[in-house]
């Protein structure tokens, strides 16, 4: 809960600054432990960026599982980058991401 109230405040300042975005490392870090389940519940919010609405709405599911089992949950964030979130087997919390493609600053 408690994320999702961060996630809400860093979008709201995203939209009342004028569009200048947290550098997506930032970004990732407020995800880091948190419950993925929370972090999908913030996916359906409407995104402002028409890729990663299109994205959405064709429920496009690039997930997959890592040799240990873990799940890595995969999102775009914007057109060129996506956010690969390794999330605990066990927990179920995401435990860490890496970024995929060269729009990711």
């Amino acid at each position: 809960m408690k994320n999702i109230i961060l996630f809400i405040i860093i979008y709201l300042m995203f939209i009342f600054t004028g569009c200048s975005s947290l550098p997506m490392k930032t970004y990732a870090n407020t995800w880091l432990k948190a419950n993925i389940n929370e972090y999908r519940q913030a996916e359906k919010n409407h995104s402002g960026d028409p890729y990663v609405q299109n994205w959405r709405d064709k429920k496009i599911n690039k997930d997959y599982y890592l040799p240990n089992g873990n799940l890595v949950h995969v999102a775009p964030e914007r057109k060129g980058c996506l956010i690969h979130w390794e999330v605990d087997k066990n927990t179920n919390k995401i435990i860490g991401y890496k970024f995929e493609g060269n729009r990711c600053y």
